[in-house]
């Protein structure tokens, strides 16, 4: 995904209930749109969306599958 030499960008989706890292994958600069952030408002993706520059890191909140189970009383984590 994206232009051969292109750096890439990690992205860190992270549990914003129990901060368990969720998913870590590296994307190239021209496949982030591919994250499908894009329906987000600009007071959304300041909210959920963290970028560390100095790591080249995006870090993104989200809720994980035991997280949204537990909230909506399909039992507890996995």
């Amino acid at each position: 995904m994206g232009v051969e030499g292109e750096r890439g960008q990690r992205v860190r989706y992270i549990c914003e209930a129990c901060q368990r890292v969720i998913e870590e994958m590296e994307v190239a600069e021209s496949g982030l749109a591919s994250l499908d952030l894009a329906f987000l408002t600009p007071e959304d993706r300041e909210a959920i969306i963290k970028v560390d520059r100095e790591k080249k890191l995006l870090l993104v909140s989200s809720l994980c599958d035991g997280c949204i189970a537990a909230l909506v009383g399909g039992g507890g984590e996995e």
